[in-house]
């Protein structure tokens, strides 16, 4: 199975007074168009950061105004993780892009052509995940060698915790390692797709055409079957887990018993994370970018950024 270019996965970062790949050049505005869209959000010292394609950035930083720029040699940004004080951006063609201050960027050489999807860190590695069974491993996020993940299969998502990655994919596809290098397959209740994974402690989450919840990473129990539409991304909020897809937002305490709110708009939720005492879910609406926040998970605003200026983070500030 193939899977389209939109997709979820989990992400984290910062910005940004300027961004740059190679040359390091300034990000630049990006006018509102057809076939833009926001692939994940991540919260973190209290900055909302959402990736996307084409290049797509967008930034709330102490509850400031959205902002979008645009990476502009970049095509899709299906991913960012921070560890080591280091960020690092994953996408598509393999395209890595690491910065120590969130303002410029550095393509790094992945020695793969293949899209990458998911990214995480845990156990001192940073572990990137993509089409085609691609696993990626980096002690620094500098250099990146290739691990054997002993599957050609679809892998869309990755998480870190317990002490182990679990990496997911299609048809049933769950991989799990202690170090990112070493990886085995573990047995799936049912052979559907998997496109995301979110971890709390030793409790794993796996969202898509189902989903499943483990305790330890190995043995796993369908919770729901056959979602319509499936759910894209999924996010460990505080005490929450939560997971969107379509115009359906998904809330459960434990990860098995679920609350499920249908937005009235139209559109199509592809991340999801909560911070600063707010949720915020990402995708598209009418071909457009769509940002939604809420206080509460049950009613939801759509915010509307700006497609000019640029966002400067304080990273001296206290939450950002």
């Amino acid at each position: 199975m193939k899977r389209t270019l939109r997709t979820g996965a989990v992400a984290l970062g910062l910005w940004l007074g300027g961004w740059s790949a190679l040359a390091q050049t300034t990000p630049s505005p990006v006018p509102s168009q057809p076939g833009q869209s926001l692939k994940a959000v991540p919260f973190a010292r209290g900055t909302f950061v959402a990736v996307g394609e084409p290049g797509l950035i967008a930034i709330s930083c102490h509850d400031a105004p959205w902002k979008i720029r645009s990476l502009g040699s970049a095509g899709a940004l299906n991913a960012v993780v921070c560890g080591k004080d280091l960020f690092i951006a994953v996408g598509s063609g393999g395209d890595i892009f690491t910065s120590t201050d969130a303002l410029q960027w550095t393509a790094r050489k992945s020695k793969t052509k293949r899209n990458l999807y998911g990214i995480a860190y845990g156990h001192g590695e940073f572990v990137a995940v993509g089409a085609e069974g691609t696993i990626r491993t980096s002690p620094d996020g500098l250099h990146w060698t290739a691990s054997d993940s002993g599957t050609s299969r679809f892998l869309s998502g990755v998480a870190y915790g317990g002490g182990q990655f679990v990496a997911v994919g299609e048809e049933g596809v769950i991989l799990t390692s202690p170090d990112g290098v070493r990886w085995k397959g573990v047995s799936a209740p049912a052979k559907s797709y998997h496109y995301a994974v979110a971890a709390r402690g030793g409790t794993f989450l796996i969202v898509g055409d189902d989903i499943l919840t483990s305790s330890d990473g190995l043995e796993w129990k369908l919770v729901q079957s056959h979602l319509t539409p499936r759910l894209q991304a999924v996010d460990s909020c505080e005490s929450l887990f939560v997971g969107v897809g379509g115009r359906h937002v998904l809330t459960s305490a434990d990860g098995e018993h679920w609350l499920r709110q249908d937005l009235p708009r139209p559109g199509h939720l592809e991340g999801v994370t909560c911070g600063n005492g707010r949720f915020v879910a990402v995708g598209w609406q009418g071909g457009d970018c769509s940002i939604l926040s809420s206080p509460d998970g049950v009613t939801w605003t759509r915010q509307y950024p700006a497609f000019d200026g640029f966002a400067i983070c304080d990273l001296s500030r206290p939450g950002g």
